[in-house]
């Protein structure tokens, strides 16, 4: 990679893709995003949220859009955890969308950081049913039984998933029972 990593988590450029970056915009005037590299734009890409990327890239009624095209694994892989309210009512807005609604192929619903996010996702899930249709992979983190209940109850077909992955949420008398 042409990146590395400070002790805080935040990526920085390697010299060699800034001199590159430099050079390309000697030589070719570089005046927009556009004439940056893919290599570059995932670098960029890398210090914004995966909705702020799709809010500046996704172009679903442009799909031969170079921009679409680079950021083919954020629209593909959707993870909900760590995300502003205002955030998770855009990534809805996508879902929700008539004409080109999101459907991922691979879904990430957390509860570890902010609660109840995966009985919220679930709660409109039967607006948005035929986002199952698309899902190869569903991580449900840290899960309560009731959202497997709802899960159940709901007659979501989960049948075409090629991967499921679920974590449980350990109630508060099992942690004081382990210890």
């Amino acid at each position: 990679m042409n990146y590395s990593v400070d002790d805080n988590g935040r990526y920085f450029l390697s010299k060699i893709l800034l001199l590159k970056l430099n050079s390309l915009v000697r030589k070719h005037r570089v005046i927009c995003l556009l004439d940056l590299s893919d290599e570059i734009l995932l670098v960029v890409c890398r210090y914004l949220s995966p909705s702020d990327i799709l809010y500046a890239f996704y172009t679903p009624l442009k799909p031969t859009n170079r921009l679409h095209r680079v950021i083919f694994d954020y629209y593909t892989t959707i993870k909900l955890d760590q995300i502003t309210n205002d955030e998770y009512i855009y990534l809805s807005s996508l879902f929700f969308d008539y004409k080109t609604p999101l459907r991922p192929q691979s879904l990430i619903l957390s509860n570890e950081h902010i609660t109840c996010l995966i009985q919220r996702y679930l709660m409109y899930s039967y607006e948005i049913l035929s986002i199952f249709s698309n899902l190869r992979c569903l991580k449900l983190i840290d899960c309560s039984p009731e959202n497997l209940l709802f899960i159940d109850l709901s007659n979501i077909d989960i049948s075409q998933l090629e991967y499921l992955h679920i974590a449980i949420k350990r109630s508060d008398e099992n942690k004081s029972m382990s210890n």
